[in-house]
């Protein structure tokens, strides 16, 4: 085990945030390095435990160190609630994808088909019929599920399904990331995270930001107004409603409400006093 920093200064010289700082970043850097590294020496470890004990520093230290636990139990639901929401982004990605290119195909299709028939409509619709039957025979592939809308105005379910999964997953994920928060700046008032852990945070909250500006796959979702209202999309349908609330203001969508908020931090209360913290 390499030891890679020393205190340099007596125990008895730190305050007790002091001595939690180095602590919890001792542990960190255990943690990340496979326990390959530390901070301290066990001697240092020691004589900082031993000077809290002389200054009844231990029950603080000791509530502290509960924080630290739940935070790094918090961590762990963190990355829990970002697969979650990252397969439900790519579900949605896969499916705007495929209505996308389906769509566009269908455009060219119908253009070419118009030429070929020299502008005579119902036999291009025949045409046009005859070879989607062809495609979709060939695929597991639907009408249904590669328009962006029925006949009748409404915004294909699946689609919206995936889209209502997704806000929820990102919902979810910001109610833990609260908690975090919470437990770090509110009741410890010591942020002893680790570098690690504050680069997959940093990761995990740009992700959810480019889902917010919908870019990439996600883009036609930003030209709500061309891709659906211009080409039939009913506003009064009840079905679509959701579905519309989240398109035509995301960043609403996704915020956690003062209600959740609350129940955040009632949970966390709840756990500490249970556990007498």
């Amino acid at each position: 085990m390499t030891v890679i920093f020393n205190i340099g200064e007596p125990a008895k010289d730190m305050s007790l945030e002091d001595k939690a700082r180095i602590l919890f970043a001792d542990r960190n850097k255990q943690s990340e390095t496979s326990g390959l590294e530390r901070l301290l020496t066990p001697k240092e470890e020691i004589a900082i435990l031993e000077d809290a004990t002389k200054k009844g520093q231990i029950e603080e230290l000791n509530k502290l160190n509960s924080l630290y636990f739940m935070a790094n139990f918090l961590l762990s639901d963190i990355q829990t609630a970002y697969l979650n929401f990252w397969l439900a982004e790519y579900k949605l990605e896969q499916i705007l994808t495929t209505i996308f290119i389906i769509e566009r195909g269908k455009d060219i299709l119908y253009q070419n088909i118009y030429e070929l028939t020299k502008g005579d409509i119902e036999k291009g619709k025949e045409l046009v019929r005859r070879y989607m039957d062809q495609f979709y025979s060939g695929t597991y592939l639907s009408e249904e599920l590669t328009s962006f809308l029925n006949e009748n105005g409404e915004v294909n379910r699946e689609l919206q399904r995936y889209l209502i999964n997704a806000v929820k997953r990102f919902k979810e994920y910001r109610k833990i990331r609260y908690q975090l928060d919470y437990v770090v700046n509110e009741k410890t008032g010591i942020n002893f995270l680790g570098d690690q852990q504050k680069q997959d945070l940093k990761k995990h909250d740009n992700s959810l930001k480019a889902f917010i500006n919908s870019e990439g796959a996600l883009t036609p979702l930003k030209r709500f107004g061309d891709v659906f209202l211009k080409h039939g999309a009913r506003e009064d349908l009840e079905t679509n409603q959701e579905f519309f609330r989240i398109v035509e203001d995301i960043n609403k969508a996704v915020e956690i409400t003062a209600e959740d908020k609350k129940e955040a931090m009632e949970q966390i209360n709840n756990i500490l006093s249970r556990a007498d913290v």
